[in-house]
């Protein structure tokens, strides 16, 4: 029964990886899109980037993905500023990274 529980929630998780990946895939977009470095993000993709980055924090630590919840927590302290930085660049980029070693983790299962 345990078991069932976590594979249920593990596919869960799953099915919202992609949608998350295609998520971040249309933020690095227009993130990308911004300029050089220190260049301001305009307001709406501010909120949506800090949003996107607050809820991949959180549920992929309740899911005990601990890699990814430390690359998005540490992304959404970077991007306190609301400034395009090489620091945070890097840090979102990094959060793709760890996202698609979650969708390859759980798809391996």
């Amino acid at each position: 029964m345990i078991n069932t529980t976590i594979q249920e929630l593990r596919a869960r998780y799953r099915t919202s990886a992609e949608d998350k990946r295609a998520v971040l895939d249309g933020l690095l977009t227009r993130y990308r899109s911004v300029g050089k470095s220190g260049a301001q993000l305009n307001g709406q993709l501010n909120g949506e980037l800090n949003e996107f980055l607050h809820k991949l924090a959180g549920s992929s630590g309740m899911y005990g993905y601990d890699q990814l919840h430390a690359a998005a927590r540490r992304a959404l302290v970077l991007f306190e500023g609301s400034e395009k930085t090489e620091e945070l660049t890097a840090s979102v980029e990094s959060i793709a990274r760890s996202l698609e070693l979650v969708i390859k983790e759980l798809d391996a299962l």
